[in-house]
């Protein structure tokens, strides 16, 4: 879903409404689903992170099958098979892959024939790919509501700068991805509201260089609104348009340094 933001006044924004869908357009397992998807990506998390949910797996694993104690090295050899397992499906969250597992653990994904669970790092891929084709069906249902099938939240300080740092990620990797294939990535409305975001929370950082060589890449375009040409940089749709092409900018550089923005808003390389 498009990030709205709301600006305040002096182009500082303070808060934003985050459309989400009426709980009565959404089943409680739907709305678990989505609200699991809007997390921290595992591509984003680092290899210590990673290897921390690998071992929550197994201990739940062994907690809700009661399992037997193994020797180290046979934990250690399963705990590095999730931990792959888990590179291979990073564009999911966290919260994700762990309702998977809850679901898999709970015999919700076993066929017909089946009556009882049994665990292994397979079946445990099998889980999460029955978990996304579930999630189709949310998002799917998500991207047709109509307008009139969302309610408003004003989220916390520390949710809009996540939200901001998610949607810069994404964004990152759709660029990404769009380059690869040689094609060119259309960005929607609203950059010069995400560049307030970036720079207000403080994990979008650009030279003043870089910044003032895009100005005035971007100032001729509006000089036929204003009288006086020294006047344009005072004109408010040219600091929107130059916002959202220093937003850009910064995107480019996320995929050009194949980095990207931690949850504490810091600059990590991918991995």
């Amino acid at each position: 879903m498009e990030l709205t933001l709301i600006p305040l006044q002096e182009n500082r924004i303070e808060k934003y409404s985050e459309p989400i869908l009426a709980d009565s357009k959404l089943t409680k397992t739907e709305t678990v689903i989505y609200q699991a998807s809007t997390k921290q990506k595992i591509m984003y998390l680092s290899e210590k992170e990673k290897l921390r949910i690998a071992n929550t797996i197994l201990s739940m694993v062994k907690v809700r099958l009661g399992l037997k104690e193994r020797a180290k090295h046979e934990d250690s050899v399963e705990t590095q098979m999730i931990f792959s397992d888990l590179n291979k499906f990073d564009h999911l969250t966290e919260a994700e892959v762990l309702l998977a597992l809850e679901n898999g653990l709970d015999g919700n994904y076993l066929k017909e024939h089946e009556s009882n669970v049994f665990w292994n790092p397979s079946n445990f891929v099998l889980w999460i790919k029955r978990y996304l084709l579930e999630k189709n069906d949310v998002m799917r249902k998500v991207t047709n509501a109509k307008p009139a099938d969302y309610i408003r939240h004003t989220p916390k300080d520390k949710e809009i700068k996540q939200q901001g740092i998610l949607c810069a990620n994404d964004y990152a990797d759709l660029y990404a991805r769009t380059k690869d294939a040689d094609r060119t990535f259309k960005y929607p409305a609203g950059l010069n509201f995400l560049y307030d975001l970036g720079v207000q929370y403080g994990w979008l950082h650009l030279d003043e260089e870089i910044i003032d060589q895009i100005k005035m890449e971007v100032a001729p375009k509006f000089l036929h609104l204003v009288k006086n040409p020294a006047d344009v940089f005072e004109n408010t749709e040219f600091i929107w348009a130059y916002k959202a092409e220093c937003y850009k900018r910064f995107i480019k550089d996320l995929v050009t340094f194949e980095v990207r923005i931690d949850t504490n808003g810091k600059i990590k390389p991918i991995g």
